[in-house]
């Protein structure tokens, strides 16, 4: 189970789309009246100012562009980087302990609802596991 899920998330990595789709939908809801940032889900200082980093580096190289250009090989690995550091923070997956299903602290339609605004369409629910809800989503091309 804990491979599956791992595989699913590893499979958003090479998103070129995520970053934006997650700023837009930040953006878009607000938190105590002022417009939101996936930034403000960063808790470590050093993950900012390399996510600010590699913003830049690769809004510089056209990657977030619309084109469906070969990334060069530097920019695949750096915009694995990003989702990866943005994926850890949104879902606090440093904090998940698989054995205790009470750390988890979020709903499976709190996170249908991010993901669908994010652009991903959700596509089944998978109940094989008493405590967890395993969620199937797709990119909503």
């Amino acid at each position: 189970m804990r491979s599956a899920i791992i595989a699913n998330l590893n499979a958003m990595l090479p998103d070129k789309r995520l970053w934006n789709d997650l700023t837009e939908y930040y953006y878009e809801k607000r938190i105590n009246g002022t417009r939101n940032t996936p930034l403000k889900l960063i808790r470590n200082e050093r993950d900012i100012s390399l996510l600010k980093w590699l913003i830049v580096s690769l809004d510089m190289q056209g990657v977030f562009s619309e084109t469906d250009a070969v990334l060069r090989e530097e920019d695949a690995r750096n915009l694995r980087k990003l989702n990866r550091i943005v994926i850890e923070n949104i879902f606090d997956l440093q904090r998940l302990r698989w054995i205790e299903p009470e750390s988890v602290v979020y709903e499976a339609p709190s996170i249908v609802a991010t993901m669908k605004t994010s652009g991903y369409e959700f596509v089944r629910s998978h109940d094989i596991l008493p405590h967890y809800d395993l969620l199937e989503f797709k990119t909503g091309d």
